[in-house]
């Protein structure tokens, strides 16, 4: 053994420089350097030479060197379409075919009489780059690869929804059967059938089958996958159980066979929509008289999607023109182009008064008079999140209609100032804590309770202390996939203003805005306005937002990082729920304020990653729920 001289502190010091080196390249390994966090590489590091001293076999560091990857996000997570479908031994005349010539058509390799086995081997082929498209188009064979393919080979799905289409269609349904279709995933069925519907009418009735199928087991599809899917789903409607319906399909359902509580169970669902979808499904089937109990079930803003409103019976003509006529007053609010003033009050003028509903009445008075800030007073009463989505919507309408990529300063302060007050006034009593808080022992006396309790005979001094607040990181989607809810995502951080210790704002990269330390309605629209402004456009990263969160929460003392984002991240880094589930195991508490639209597959794996998230159709419910989650 060797002594310890005057040099062996060098020497330690080297040789464990370069086994953290070597712990931190492994770190790395597979993910690359984009989206690591550095905590991740620090516990990463620390554990590995804990494991490397524990342990005396390789194998075994090597083994539990994977499990720690996996365990701290620091491996790739295994990815849709890996499953294998089908495993063969190749065949040797199909090489030997290959080998003939340094390039070949497919027509050389796969005729009407091809087996299922060799539409399989074919697709094996491209898979390895044993078969690979020239520059101009044709296909060469790499004769070196050939030589070193083996002879067993294997297809996934996700091989069939890359090279499928490459194989003459007639050939398709010796290779997708019913078994098949049925081990492909949720993204995965959707995928094959955007890709691959109408052009094999056996494979198509077997997509059929199995999206019919699996709709009535409950599959409920997201607004964009039924539009990947929406030929299918039109051709198996008549099969669909009235449970499995959902709105997006009504266009091609007979409204004869829906019973009243399918009608009421579709108009909630659509009320649950963005004005935009809303209106577009409105479109399609206002004009079916079968469709006019679901209508009256939708309340004005919705209705405000008809496009003639003349050809509806009373009340919902009514409605319907109530509803045109608070949409033409909101632009007018924006914009103050005073001809949507005229028109608002000229639509107002052709509604029956009688036909509404009691509460509609009072709303219609104000049109009429052009007094905003009695709309503004019902509106935040009656439909104060439908409002603020309309508010949104009409400000990015009414700048795309003039070319513009950003909006106008004078817009965007009217759209905020509007938001502000709406929403202020439906927030009434329901945002965060009070300041003070009853106290029987010692602080300030409160004399307000004090006299009260006098009053009932009941002579004990209330006192009242500051409480300590808790401090939140507020992160803010601004992508473009979160411009149809920007207005609200930004105005619900007004509910926070007590509490917020800062704001990250992110698309495809984070920013961080300190927040304002008084909630004034000045202040408040300015600090508004300035976040809004920062765009709304662009890739989402919400991994990076949530790194750059944590930090911010470390240096502010905060323990609650409050999310509002849809969780489409669109920029290849690790996974949302990975980055999340390291900063809760910290102790760190994150609520994620997400809309209705998101898909609930993420929404899952953001709660088995410990995080509390609430899937809100609107913003008047975000104060609320804020403060059961805040414990404030």
């Amino acid at each position: 053994m060797k002594s310890y001289g005057e040099e062996s502190p060098e020497v330690l010091k080297k040789e464990f420089s370069r086994r953290v080196e070597d712990w931190i390249r492994e770190a790395f390994k597979e993910v690359g350097g984009a989206g690591v966090s550095v905590d991740r590489v620090i516990l990463y590091v620390k554990l590995g030479l804990t494991l490397e001293g524990l342990l005396r076999s390789r194998e075994q560091v090597g083994q539990y060197k994977d499990l720690l990857r996996s365990a701290l996000g620091l491996k790739p997570a295994g990815k849709t379409g890996e499953e294998v479908l089908a495993s063969f031994s190749l065949d040797q005349s199909f090489q030997a075919r290959l080998s003939r010539s340094k390039t070949v058509r497919i027509s050389d390799l796969l005729g009407k009489d091809s087996t299922p086995q060799q539409v399989m081997e074919y697709i094996w082929y491209r898979k390895t780059g044993v078969i690979r498209r020239s520059r101009n188009g044709g296909f060469i064979v790499d004769a070196e690869r050939l030589k070193s393919i083996g002879s067993k080979g294997s297809i996934t799905v996700k091989d069939l929804n890359k090279y499928l289409g490459e194989v003459p269609s007639q050939l398709w349904g010796k290779i997708i059967s019913g078994s098949v279709l049925g081990r492909m995933s949720r993204d995965e069925i959707v995928e094959f059938a955007s890709r691959f519907y109408g052009r094999n009418p056996g494979v198509d009735k077997r997509i059929d089958h199995e999206i019919a199928s699996r709709l009535n087991a409950g599959w409920r599809p997201s607004l964009n996958e039924y539009r990947r899917i929406e030929r299918v789903v039109s051709k198996v409607s008549p099969r669909l159980r009235a449970s499995a319906l959902l709105p997006y399909m009504l266009p091609q359902v007979d409204a004869a066979l829906l019973s009243r509580d399918d009608i009421s169970r579709l108009a909630k669902r659509i009320e649950e929509l963005s004005l935009k979808d809303r209106w577009r499904i409105i479109d399609k089937i206002y004009k079916n008289p079968g469709y006019e109990p679901l209508l009256n079930q939708l309340g004005v803003f919705s209705l405000a999607g008809i496009g003639n409103p003349e050809r509806l019976g009373e009340p919902l003509r009514s409605k319907s023109l109530l509803g045109q006529s608070l949409m033409n007053y909101i632009v007018f609010l924006l914009t103050r182009d005073p001809s949507y003033l005229d028109y608002s009050i000229y639509l107002a003028s052709r509604v029956n008064t009688e036909a509404l509903e009691p509460g509609l009445r009072r709303l219609h008075e104000g049109l009429l008079a052009g007094d905003s800030r009695r709309l503004i007073t019902i509106i935040a009463r009656q439909d104060p999140a439908e409002a603020v989505e309309a508010l949104s919507y009409k400000v990015w309408e009414y700048a795309s209609t003039r070319g513009r990529l950003e909006v106008e300063s004078s817009l965007l302060r009217r759209a905020v100032e509007i938001g502000c007050m709406i929403l202020s006034r439906a927030w009434a009593r329901r945002g965060v804590a009070a300041e003070w808080r009853a106290s029987f022992r010692r602080g300030r006396v409160d004399v307000r309770k004090t006299m009260f309790n006098h009053l009932r005979m009941d002579e004990s001094i209330v006192y009242r202390r500051r409480e300590r607040r808790v401090k939140v990181v507020g992160v803010v989607d601004v992508s473009g996939s979160m411009s149809r809810f920007s207005l609200w995502a930004i105005l619900s951080l007004a509910s926070l203003t007590p509490v917020l210790s800062g704001v990250v704002m992110f698309s495809e990269k984070p920013v961080v805005y300190k927040a304002p330390g008084v909630k004034t309605h000045r202040l408040l629209v300015n600090y508004l306005e300035n976040l809004f402004q920062q765009g709304f456009k662009g890739y989402t990263n919400i991994s990076s937002a949530l790194r750059e969160a944590y930090r911010l929460s470390l240096k502010t003392g905060s323990n609650r990082i409050v999310v509002f984002t849809d969780l489409q991240q669109t920029v290849q880094d690790v996974d949302p729920w990975v980055e999340a589930a390291g900063i809760t195991g910290r102790g760190v508490r994150v609520i994620v304020i997400t809309p209705s639209q998101t898909d609930d597959k993420v929404v899952e794996l953001m709660r088995s990653a410990g995080c509390l998230v609430e899937v809100v159709s609107s913003p008047e419910k975000i104060p609320k729920i804020l403060k059961r989650k805040l414990n404030v």
